[in-house]
């Protein structure tokens, strides 16, 4: 996705970086690029692996978030829901948006 590489200028990271960032399913990294903050003294760390690690981790903690979401509103188990986000990203993107269930889903026992 194009917006990526003006994140990656933005963040001062490595090709490697940026790569990453584009194999998050596209809800995850929409919450990265939109509210992922670096420190005021972002410009004085020279580790890079340290920049890069601070961003995984919040764009792990948002795919968590995402995946607790998912389990909830659908009603699926961990199995299914870790499962659903193995999918590659765009395929994830779209049952995401446009699965639906239902609107008697909360009547039956079965999931």
């Amino acid at each position: 996705r194009p917006e990526t590489g003006g994140s990656g200028s933005r963040w001062k990271l490595d090709e490697f970086a940026v790569d990453w960032l584009v194999t998050l399913p596209p809800q995850v990294l929409d919450v990265v690029l939109q509210e992922f903050a670096l420190p005021e003294d972002w410009e004085d760390w020279e580790d890079p692996e340290e920049k890069v690690g601070r961003l995984k981790r919040f764009a792990w903690t948002v795919r968590g978030r995402l995946k607790r979401d998912v389990a909830r509103r659908w009603k699926l188990d961990d199995l299914a829901v870790n499962w659903l986000f193995k999918q590659p990203p765009r395929l994830l993107d779209v049952v995401l948006r446009e699965f639906a269930l239902p609107e008697d889903w909360g009547d039956t026992e079965d999931a």
